[in-house]
C-alpha cells in the first residue's frame, strides 16, 4: 500500500499572480512525469526564479530535482525550463513508494487533535532522527531522514511539511537566517509553520533535535513571530504569527515571569523530589549573566531544603531564556 498526496498545502503558490500560477501547475506536472523540457508561457527570467523556488518549498516529494536550466527567447523571456534530475524514473517510484509507505506509520494519530498531533510529530523527531553534521547526498531533503535517519534543517523542515500534508494540516517550510543558540555564530536556515485550530505557529524541529540531551526539548514550539524573532531571521513572505501563550511553556505552567517565581518554582520541585528542571524565563534578569542569576537562585533553593553536598549541571538558550537545570548528589 503507498500513500498519494495529490493536494498537499501550497502557500507559496498563493503568493504568484495568476500567470506565475499557471507556469507553476504546468511545471510541477511536467516533473511529475519525468518530462526533460517542459514548455511554459512566456515569463521574465527573475518571475521564473521565484516560481521555482516556491515550487520546491510547497512540494517536499520533488526531492530528486534541485536546479533548472531555462530556455529564453531574444527578449529575455522563457519559452521552456529543463529540470535537472538526480535521479533515474524507476529511482524515483523506489524513493517515493519509500516515503509513502514511511509515514503510514502516522496513520494511527490522525483521528487524534491537532495540537496531540504536532506534538507527536515533534516528539518523533526528536526520538527517531540526527542531525547531519556531514552534510551527506541526501541531507537537504526528506529522503535523508527516511533512507538515513538524518538530514540538516533543510531536509527536517520538508519532511515535517510532508508528514502534516499527509495528516491533513496546513503547514509551509519558512527559510531565513539563525543566530545559533550554542555558539550564536549567524547561518542560514529552515523551519516550518504550522496552522493548529485556525491559528498559525513557528515551529522549529531542528533545534529543538539539536538542543535534546537527556530529555525532548520544547524550546520553539508553537512560537509566536515576538519569540522567533529573537533568534530567527524570515526571508519569506510569510503569515503573522500573533497568538502567544501558546507555547510549550505557558501551556505547561513553565513560563515565569518573575524572579520570585523562578525561586518559587524550584522550590516546589526540588521539594517535590524533582532534580531535573525546565523552564523558561519571562522577564528581564537582574543580572546581566543570566544563567549565573539562574545558578545563584538554584543553589539558593537547594541549599535551603538540603544539607548535603551537590552539584548542578545547566543547559541554556540564552535566546530564548529557556533554562534546564539538573541537581546531583554529591
Amino acid at each position: 500500500m503507498t500513500v498519494h498526496f495529490n493536494y498537499p498545502h501550497q502557500y507559496y503558490k498563493s503568493l504568484l499572480n495568476r500567470e506565475s500560477k499557471s507556469v507553476y501547475n504546468v511545471i510541477l506536472n511536467g516533473i511529475k512525469v519525468f518530462e526533460r523540457e517542459i514548455a511554459i508561457q512566456p515569463i521574465s527570467i527573475s518571475e521564473m526564479s521565484k516560481v521555482w523556488e516556491n515550487l520546491l518549498l510547497d512540494n517536499p516529494l520533488l526531492f530528486y530535482v534541485r536546479s533548472y536550466v531555462q530556455m529564453v527567447d531574444s527578449k529575455r523571456m522563457v519559452v521552456s525550463v529543463k529540470p535537472n534530475y538526480m535521479l533515474s524514473s524507476e529511482e524515483v517510484k523506489n524513493h517515493a513508494d519509500m516515503l509513502s509507505k514511511f509515514l503510514l506509520r502516522f496513520v494511527k494519530i490522525k483521528a487524534t487533535t491537532e495540537i496531540e498531533k504536532a506534538l507527536y510529530l515533534h516528539d518523533y523527531c526528536l526520538s527517531n532522527f540526527k542531525y547531519d553534521y556531514s552534510f551527506g547526498t541526501n541531507a537537504y531533503s526528506a529522503l535523508g531522514l527516511i533512507l538515513g535517519d538524518t538530514a540538516v534543517c533543510e531536509g527536517i523542515a520538508k519532511f515535517t511539511k510532508l508528514a502534516f500534508d499527509f495528516l491533513g494540516m496546513k503547514s509551509m517550510v519558512v527559510t531565513g537566517t539563525l543566530k545559533n543558540p550554542v555558539n550564536d555564530s549567524y547561518e542560514s536556515h529552515a523551519w516550518n509553520i504550522v496552522e493548529i485550530d485556525t491559528k498559525v505557529y513557528h515551529l522549529d524541529v531542528t533545534l529543538d533535535m539539536t538542543l535534546t540531551d537527556k530529555r525532548n526539548r520544547y524550546d520553539y514550539f508553537n512560537l509566536s513571530d515576538y519569540d522567533i524573532k529573537k533568534d530567527h531571521v524570515v526571508m519569506n513572505k510569510i503569515p503573522l504569527c500573533k497568538t502567544i501563550g501558546s507555547d510549550y511553556f505557558s501551556q505547561n505552567k513553565l513560563a515565569l515571569t518573575s524572579s520570585d517565581a523562578l525561586r518559587k518554582f524550584i522550590h516546589k520541585q526540588l521539594k517535590e523530589g524533582d532534580k531535573h528542571l525546565y523552564f523558561k524565563l519571562c522577564f528581564e534578569p537582574e543580572k546581566k549573566d543570566v544563567e549565573s542569576f539562574v545558578l545563584d537562585i538554584a543553589k539558593q533553593q537547594y541549599s535551603r531544603l538540603f544539607w548535603h553536598g551537590f552539584s548542578i549541571e545547566l543547559r541554556g538558550n540564552g535566546n530564548q531564556l529557556v533554562y534546564e537545570l539538573e541537581f546531583k548528589q554529591q
